[in-house]
């Protein structure tokens, strides 16, 4: 089985600059997986929800997966997208078109969509990030 997520946290937090945007959670960036944020947690954070679509591509000699899960940017309603724009960007530069290391596969390629909008509240501004990967298994 495809640890994706784990994967994800790993490589998130090895990334000095997205680590320096985000708030800190027990004593490490503030990066959480689709289990869900703690109560106490501080703006900004991200929230990984793991694989939101899987479509197997083998052939005769592959046994392949392409692989899309879903990134979440969250950050304070300050009255400038500034911030929260910042940080997506990082996000997403840290992770498009890089190697990382997958238990129970290889990745051959990843390409990463967005920021898009997520939509907002009174104290709180997100954005939406997608990593498209092929996976050898």
């Amino acid at each position: 089985m495809l640890d994706v997520a784990g994967a994800l946290y790993d490589a998130l937090l090895a990334d000095a600059p997205t680590v320096a945007l985000l708030a800190e959670y027990s004593g490490a960036a503030a990066v959480f997986t689709g289990d869900g944020v703690p109560g106490d947690a501080k703006l900004p954070f991200l929230v990984i929800e793991g694989s939101v679509g899987e479509s197997p591509l083998d052939d005769k000699t592959t046994r392949a997966r392409e692989v899309i899960v879903a990134i979440e940017a969250h950050a304070e309603r300050t009255g400038s997208s500034t911030a929260i724009e910042t940080l997506a960007r990082t996000v997403r530069t840290a992770l498009h078109r890089k190697p990382f290391t997958i238990s129970g596969g290889t990745m051959l390629v990843s390409d990463v969509s967005g920021p898009s909008s997520l939509g907002s509240g009174p104290e709180l501004v997100s954005r939406l990030l997608q990593l498209r990967m092929l996976v050898d298994e």
